[in-house]
């Protein structure tokens, strides 16, 4: 009969519309456990003949059992096709599986027009019902080319679907083909096309393979899944795919290729595809695992939503000339240029799944054409929403050694071309490209006019030629696509390229990037971390920024992440603009150590080379602003870094002063913290931001004009024809702006600095103002500005000034290291920081105008070749001006008499006041006069001021200079000490005590009244008369407080001193001799009331005592001691210096007491008068403070006398007990103190001061002791003391005494 075979079956490009195939199986089968159909007869048609295993095409057909179609084998000639199974325009019902297994056909074509086909199973317009499987295995089809080439179109399908319903069907399972078609065939494990299913829940295919055909000719193409229309699963019932084992040779490949079709899948498991390329490098190919095409009509979708895992996995890819290639793809195309290749009129794709794996793919190019590989792809009008994508394991191996420019290759691991993708997560790792290709591309994520918005994107470990983490660019900015990439988290590491072209991130041709939360960039600091440029914009925000690399900016690039870190360099360039968006907080911290940069050549020829090409921390040029007409003060555009945030910038390691000299033999170390070449422009100067920079801060031009050798008259030339050099543009500035580094300005650059608050700049400044008048026409060379493509060996040309703006105001400080030359230096009105020359010998500051009244820090000798300089072009009228020393000069001028005459300053125009303010610098506080003189040019002193000649070799500016500036109207300015000579002989000498004097002072008032300490015997023994026993042995703990109030050296102290003695008592007439000694130690602390410090007083000492009780209540007690003192005090003055010193003294002494106590028994009642003298040597002390005061501190001679008495009663009936109340008259006869001080604030011949501790004082005390027993009682006093300049002195007393 004959039948009309299904689109799937019919010949592409031929007519063959009706086959007349003998059919052997009769349709009213018995029941029985399984049908079996393992033959068909041969029919002749007009084209051939074919075969047919079973057919259902006339009327409806059931069977009982499973059916079993197998072991067919044809061997035939021509036009030939065979099928298993083939249902069309009619309903089947099986109640059980439908098995195609074994089905070979060898075809031999000998005609153009030939065609061969086979089919496992084919149902067409028609439902099949059945409650098990479709399967298909062990197809075979062999074409013999009997006469070389056959346009030939062939086609192998184990299921094909054509309009078809499958009711009940629960799998799906192809496994198995084998066939040599040639190229214009094709292979399909299923072929999907507008059909549905209701209760599939598997598809699996695997093992196909398609053979080169015997005539050399390439291979089929070959399908695992392929979807054309219809529904494939649902919401509610999901499909399970499996591929495996997939491979060509040669032709095309795809895993699975969905189109016009809603398909909904469990998970898919795409593995072990095989694409093996080896003809003729003029054919195209292409290679998807996983597609999902493009619906045919422009309003329509194909979409795939997967609810669990898509996995693609050991695919194996040898690409030919013009191949697209991707494990997953979402469209069409893979290629950057998507937009010309895609045809108009298409609809959209879609692909919806939890997660993508793509892993272990090994690629090989061996083609010299275009060549896209991607992992993942999305192409135009397409989209893909996935939770999580994984890239891993992929390696590529160009074979190919074509290295022109137009032959334009990229592999990536996720793409997206005029598409748009909405991921969770997106992972790409493991990337290799091992070939020898030279200009090939190898890319982690490339966005090309796509919208792609990911939550965490990372990307590790991508190696090749040219590599970019991540590159986001428009191929075309026309139409509705531009590129732009969202991420919340972004992460690029362990990116490296043979050829030395690597980037982190890349943002070209008006693409926008936004990371929202964090970044992660490490490329290495010699790589490009980030880059933008072509009118791009991209912005870090959240909460951290950290990138290993240089961040290059063409375009806007916003940088306003919380916490930023950057290890490389941030560099803006041509019309770049850098910058914070708004409410930027945290830390921007930027680290870019100097590179050293090496002189490779001879003196004559060579070039200063190093690693690195981006060699600052923070650079800003744009290169076409370097020479400009007179009539331009501005350029019409600059590349811009504007950061309004706290910042951290490095090009150095430490944080302290590294200093910068001129170039030496063979090596220099280049590189600044901040740099602006023309066209350039860095703004640093956010009144509420904070900068820290530690590193080198140049402003200069930038161009080849001045860093080739021979171009100086080809620069003049230029000069002269109406052209200037322009230079960069860096303003300074913030809240508490710390500079730790040189600052430089030349070839037109200009640099102000705002030093406000708490401000620090240390570093030289130099912008070689004096080019622009009296040196102008001279040539220098500073090695500070080269970069590593100067080939000169001297270093930069600075052939014109630049500019050294410096506003100083509140507390900053500038400490100004070695020689600095400066346009102008302005202070502001309540300045009270201060500008300071001293940390470097015979320094220098060179100023164009000084404005406002501050403070200079100097270093001043007696010899002006060591002496600190101050040259000043204009001085504001009626500014003031103060000169300190720093504290190293105490040790270098002997006396202030020797800085009479010594010059500070040179100027030439403005009236203002200078004086030398010493305070704080030994013991005492002087201000010097300072006065002005007319500027000889033959002193033969300015030499040893100025410097020799230039002043080469030391910080100055040379004498040659000082005088072609100064030497017609200039006038020094000098020091006259004759008022300070007369202010401390006066008697207002007092009032000149520094903080150092007042502690030297204090200290050795403490020293007196320590030493001449005195107490009665009872305050030592208690009342020994009542006890009995010849040995005694005695403890007592005694505390005191002393204080002075005579307004020079006061003090206070508190201290405990520790005493423990034991004596032996011989009985006389009349009473007792008692002979003992005791040991005690004093620790006792100063403090010096208005200073802020503290001082010790340690004492050791020995007693020896004999003392005569008689029966009748007097006695006599005689002491002699010997102790030593140790002193020492630390103190902070004023100035916030530290001052301490440490001394010892010797104490002898010797006292006599006598008393008698009158006792009234009948009442206890008693009345103890007593006298007592002592003399008391303090040996001198010779020392040092630490600032270099040398004093000399001489002995003491005391003599004290004490009147007083105690009034008291005894307890009843135990006479060692008692309570009393006491008093005594003190009056010290000598006790003269004298310090003799030397230091740089006395003269020559030292200063001395004298305390005078003559006079009287009083006490008075309660007391009482307590017996304790026949031998032991315990006793307890407390004394106030007054006079003599005493001050809230107390004194607690409190001991024991056992005898036996």
């Amino acid at each position: 009969m004959c039948i009309d075979l299904p689109p799937p079956i019919c010949i592409k490009g031929r007519k063959y519309s009706h086959l007349c195939l003998a059919i052997l199986a009769t349709f009213s089968l018995p029941s029985s456990a399984e049908t079996i159909i393992t033959a068909v007869d041969t029919v002749k048609h007009d084209s051939g003949t074919s075969y047919v295993a079973v057919n259902v095409d006339e009327n409806n057909k059931s069977w009982n059992s499973d059916l079993l179609i197998k072991d067919i084998s044809k061997d035939l000639r021509n036009s030939y096709g065979l099928i298993g199974y083939y249902q069309s325009s009619k309903d089947a019902d099986i109640y059980g599986n439908l098995d195609v297994s074994n089905l070979y056909i060898s075809n031999t074509l000998e005609r153009y027009d030939s065609f061969s086909a086979i089919a496992g199973a084919v149902i067409s317009q028609g439902t099949f019902s059945s409650n098990g499987r479709i399967s298909v295995s062990g197809l075979t089809h062999t074409s013999v080319y009997d006469r070389g080439e056959v346009d030939s179109d062939e086609y192998v399908k184990g299921i094909s679907l054509s309009s078809a319903v499958l009711k009940g069907v629960t799998e799906l399972k192809v496994d198995g083909i084998t066939s040599n078609l040639s190229q214009d065939g094709s292979i399909y494990g299923v072929d999907w096309n507008d059909s549905k299913a209701t209760s599939l829940s598997q598809i699996s295919v695997s093992n196909i393979s398609g053979l080169s055909p015997m005539n050399g000719d390439d291979s089929a193409n070959v399908y695992g899944l392929n979807v054309n229309g219809g529904n494939l699963g649902s919401q509610d019932n999901r499909v399970t795919l499996t591929i495996t084992n997939i491979s060509t040779r040669n032709g095309n490949l795809n895993g699975v290729n969905i189109k016009n079709n809603s398909s909904y899948f469990d998970t898919v498991n795409i593995q072990d595809l095989n694409q093996g390329g080896t003809a003729s490098d003029s054919l195209g190919t292409s290679f998807f695992g996983f597609q999902v095409s493009h619906a045919s009509k422009e309003q329509e979708t194909t979409s795939v939503d997967i609810a669990g895992t898509l996995s693609v996995s050991d695919l194996d890819i040898q690409g030919l000339q013009y191949m697209d290639a991707a494990a997953v793809m979402v469209g069409s195309e893979v290629g950057r240029n998507d937009t010309d290749n895609h045809k108009n009129g298409d609809g959209r794709a879609s692909l919806t799944a939890t997660e993508i794996s793509v892993s272990d793919v090994d690629v090989k190019s061996t083609g010299s054409g275009t060549f896209f590989f991607s992992s993942v792809a999305v192409g135009r009008d397409a989209e893909l929403t996935a939770e999580k994508v994984l890239v891993s394991d992929v390696e590529i191996n160009h074979t190919h050694n074509y290295n022109s420019s137009r032959y334009n290759r990229f592999m990536s691991g996720f793409s997206a071309n005029y598409g748009t993708a909405n991921i969770t997560s997106l992972t790409v790792e493991n990337i290799k490209d091992i070939g020898g290709l030279y200009d090939s591309e190898t890319i982690g994520v490339i966005n090309t006019n796509s919208q792609m918005s990911v939550g965490d994107l990372t990307v590790n470990d991508i190696s090749g030629k040219s590599v970019y983490g991540v590159l986001v660019t428009n191929y075309s900015r026309n139409g509705d696509y531009l590129a732009s990439l969202s991420v919340n988290n972004l992460k690029i590491t362990n990116i490296s390229g043979s050829k030395g072209d690597v980037t982190g991130i890349s943002v070209e041709m008006g693409g926008e990037v936004t990371v929202s939360n964090s970044a992660l960039i490490n490329v290495g600091e010699e790589e490009m971390a980030v880059v933008g440029q072509d009118s791009t914009n991209i912005k870090f925000l959240g909460n951290s920024f950290k990138a290993v690399g240089t961040v290059l900016a063409r375009e806007t690039l916003v940088l306003n992440a919380k916490e930023s870190y950057l290890t490389g360099s941030l560099r803006a360039e041509s019309s770049g603009a850098l910058i914070t968006g708004e409410n930027a907080n945290g830390i921007f911290e930027i680290t870019r150590v100097a590179q050293p940069l090496n002189w490779i050549g001879n003196d004559e020829y060579g070039r200063w080379t190093g690693e690195s090409e981006n060699i600052d921390a923070l650079y800003a040029e744009d290169e076409d602003s370097a020479l400009l007409p007179n009539t331009m003060t501005e350029p019409e555009e600059y590349a811009t870094i504007d950061l309004n945030r706290n910042m951290v910038i490095r090009s150095q390691n430490s944080k302290e002063y590294e200093g910068a000299d001129t170039a030496h033999e063979g090596f220099i170390a280049a590189g600044a913290a901040v740099r602006a070449n023309a066209g350039g422009k860095i703004l640093l100067d956010d009144s509420e931001s904070h900068y820290e920079i530690y590193g080198n801060v140049i402003a200069g031009n930038g161009s080849d004009l001045l860093t080739m050798p021979g171009m100086e008259q080809t620069l003049e030339d230029i000069l002269s024809q109406g052209n200037k050099l322009f230079g960069g543009r860096i303003s300074l500035g913030g809240k508490d702006l710390q500079l730790v580094g040189d600052v430089f300005a030349a070839n037109g650059g200009k640099i102000s600095l705002d030093l406000n608050g708490n401000a620090l700049f240390e570093g030289r400044a130099d912008d070689y103002h004096e080019l622009k008048d009296e040196l102008k026409g001279q040539v220098f060379h500073n090695a500070t500005f080269v970069s590593n493509d100067c080939a000169l060996k001297d270093g930069t040309i600075i052939h014109d000034a630049g500019d050294i703006s410096i506003t100083m105001s509140e507390n900053a400080t500038w400490i100004a290291r070695g020689q600095s030359f400066v346009n102008s230096l302005a202070f502001s009105e309540g300045f009270d920081g201060k500008v300071d020359l001293s940390k470097d010998e015979n320094s220098s500051l060179s100023i164009g105008t000084l404005s406002g009244s501050g403070n200079f820090v100097m270093r001043l000798n007696a010899d002006p070749s060591k002496s600190d300089m101050l040259y000043v072009r204009t001085l504001e009228n009626g500014a003031n001006y103060t000169i300190t020393m720093p504290e190293t000069v105490t040790r270098d001028v002997a006396s202030f008499e020797d800085l009479h005459g010594l010059r500070i300053a040179t100027s030439n125009s403005g009236e203002a006041s200078f004086k030398v303010q010493m305070k704080d610098m030994g013991v005492r506080n002087l201000t010097l006069d300072v006065v002005s003189e007319k500027y000889d040019e033959n002193d033969p002193d300015n030499v040893r001021y100025n410097g020799e000649g230039n002043g080469e070799g030391v910080w100055k500016p040379g004498d040659d200079v000082v005088t072609e500036v100064y030497g017609d109207n200039g006038k020094n300015w000098i020091i006259d000490v004759t008022s300070a000579q007369e202010q401390i002989k006066n008697e207002a000498a007092e009032q000149t005590l520094s903080d150092a004097a007042q502690a030297l002072i204090g200290t050795a008032r403490g020293t007196y009244w320590n030493a001449i300490e005195i107490d009665r015997f009872s305050n030592r023994a208690g009342d020994m008369r009542y006890v009995s026993g010849t040995e005694g042995a005695w403890v007592r703990v005694r505390h005191s407080r002393f204080g002075t109030d005579s307004g020079v050296g006061n003090f206070r102290s508190e201290g405990m001193t520790y005493q423990v003695g034991y004596d032996h008592a011989f009985i006389t007439n009349g009473g007792r001799q008692i002979v003992g000694a005791a040991f005690d130690y004093l620790d006792n602390d100063v403090d010096y009331r208005s200073l802020s410090g503290n001082g010790n007083v340690d004492r050791y000492g020995l007693t020896v005592y004999s003392t005569w009780l008689g029966d009748n209540g007097g006695y006599v007690d005689i002491v002699g001691r010997y102790g030593v003192l140790d002193n020492d005090f630390t103190i902070t003055n004023g100035s916030g210096r530290v001052v301490k010193a440490d001394y010892q003294n010797h104490i002898l002494g010797l006292s006599a007491e006598v008393g008698h106590k009158l006792t009234n028994d009948s009442t206890g009642w008693f009345l103890e008068p007593s006298v007592q003298l002592q003399y008391v040597r303090v040996t001198e002390a010779d020392y040092a403070t630490n600032q270099g005061t040398m004093v000399d501190q001489e002995g003491i001679d005391s003599v004290i006398s004490r009147a007083g008495f105690r009034f008291g009663k005894m307890f009843e009936g135990n006479k060692s007990g008692s309570v009393y109340a006491k008093a005594d008259w003190f009056r010290e006869y000598q006790g003269e103190q004298t310090l003799n001080f030397k230091d740089i604030t006395t003269s020559r011949a030292g200063d001395a001061i004298s305390i005078d501790n003559k006079g009287n004082w009083f006490d008075v005390g309660l007391g009482a002791q307590i017996g304790l027993g026949d031998n032991a009682f315990g006793f307890a006093d407390v004394e106030y003391r007054f006079g003599n300049d005493l001050e809230r002195t107390w004194i607690f007393n409190i001991g024991g005494r056992l005898t036996f």
